[in-house]
């Protein structure tokens, strides 16, 4: 199953992952369990509020449809759907910058 999602991060951290590929983030604590992964949305995310992130990565992700499944993160009222990955999972994975217009 392939779809485009969406990696908003700083500049600098989207030079570094269009050349060295995704590392893990920092485990981000929700509720009981805490994340450490990858975080793509289905839609280009705007900065809200993170200071710096300001560049916007387009993930072209092949994976089986349990995998999409296993790893998405769903909660009732969001307009978009998200996923923390590994980043060993998208490493295969075509990866391009997106020009914004301001």
């Amino acid at each position: 199953m392939k779809k485009r999602l969406y990696h908003r991060t700083t500049t600098e951290a989207a030079f570094s992952i269009l050349e060295n590929g995704f590392n893990d983030g920092n485990p981000i604590p929700i509720e009981q369990i805490s994340l450490c992964g990858v975080w793509l949305a289905n839609a280009p995310l705007t900065t809200m509020g993170a200071k710096g992130n300001d560049a916007l990565l387009e993930v072209h992700v092949d994976l089986p449809k349990s995998e999409f499944d296993f790893y998405e993160l769903i909660e009732d009222g969001k307009p978009y759907r998200e996923w923390c990955f590994p980043a060993e999972l998208l490493r295969r994975s075509e990866i391009r910058l997106i020009e914004e217009e301001n």
